[in-house]
């Protein structure tokens, strides 16, 4: 496997305003459709597990599995804990080999999140892995992803000030603000403010991650890596696509299970290859 830092990675894809892809998975078939699109494209990729995944698809699975794929393909891979909301997983994780944490103290007060974020980027330190903060709620990650309006999102949208504050104070390596996406399915087409971001991009000076990818439309994920995202979060076309797969291919054919899982991992490899064509996260290596 290619060596480079997760954080070389991030800072690389910024400067030459490409985004690497951050795709979470909770299963084999998704873990191997992710790593099987990134060596086709030639392109790193980040391999994101959450928190409420971890009891089906606990750490250490998870890592002996990024080991033996590492040394079966010549691409980077980053393996990284999302929206993770307790220090001692994060720890757990790092010590287990996680390459890269995002502590999300979104839903604390302002005071809690700067001192808890401040606390696991030490922690990380020992282990030289960057951390990823996120200031301004951006909603459905503690909604379980249900679909939410842009009226529940407008009155989450991160200050940009406040956004200077709290990765000056926190030291985090990479930021996601909250600026008009959301977890889940959008039941109208999201609003995504720009002029925010470019505020956000400028006030802070650090790699920008837009989470809530999926269903954005290209030509606004391409502005948001314009303004200083350098890292895109995909959940939902990946669950999306499993569970359609599933039910398409038809819940009878019990004598079919294995070819159902099959196609369902191909489907998701697909969704996968669209996505790193979009980001252009293969420039990165060039």
């Amino acid at each position: 496997m290619l060596y480079f830092s997760p954080f070389d990675l991030i800072l690389k894809a910024k400067q030459k305003k490409v985004a690497l892809g951050s795709f979470n998975v909770f299963n084999f078939e998704m873990f191997h459709a992710v790593t099987e699109a990134a060596s086709k494209k030639k392109s790193p990729v980040i391999i994101a597990t959450g928190e409420v995944d971890i009891q089906y698809f606990p750490p250490e699975f998870a890592v002996s599995l990024m080991k033996i794929y590492s040394k079966k393909f010549d691409i980077p891979f980053i393996l990284h804990l999302d929206h993770c909301t307790r220090i001692e997983l994060a720890e757990q994780c790092l010590r287990c080999g996680y390459s890269s944490i995002m502590f999300d103290g979104s839903q604390l007060p302002y005071e809690e999140n700067v001192e808890k974020t401040r606390s696991v980027v030490k922690i990380a330190q020992w282990f030289g892995v960057p951390v990823e903060g996120e200031l301004g709620v951006i909603l459905g990650t503690h909604e379980f992803f249900e679909a939410v309006t842009q009226k529940d999102v407008q009155f989450k949208i991160t200050d940009p000030e406040v956004a200077r504050d709290f990765v000056l104070r926190t030291g985090i390596h990479t930021f996601a603000p909250s600026i008009g996406s959301a977890h889940g399915v959008y039941v109208e087409k999201p609003k995504i403010h720009f002029d925010t971001l470019k505020r956000i991009s400028k006030e802070t000076n650090i790699p920008l991650v837009l989470h809530g990818g999926s269903g954005i439309p290209v030509e606004d994920v391409h502005r948001c890596i314009e303004e200083g995202v350098a890292k895109v979060n995909v959940g939902t076309d990946l669950r999306r696509t499993l569970v359609d797969t599933i039910a398409h291919e038809g819940l009878n054919s019990y004598g079919e299970a294995r070819s159902i899982m099959e196609k369902s991992r191909d489907a998701i490899m697909r969704v996968v290859e669209n996505w790193l064509d979009i980001l252009k996260s293969h420039i990165i290596l060039q």
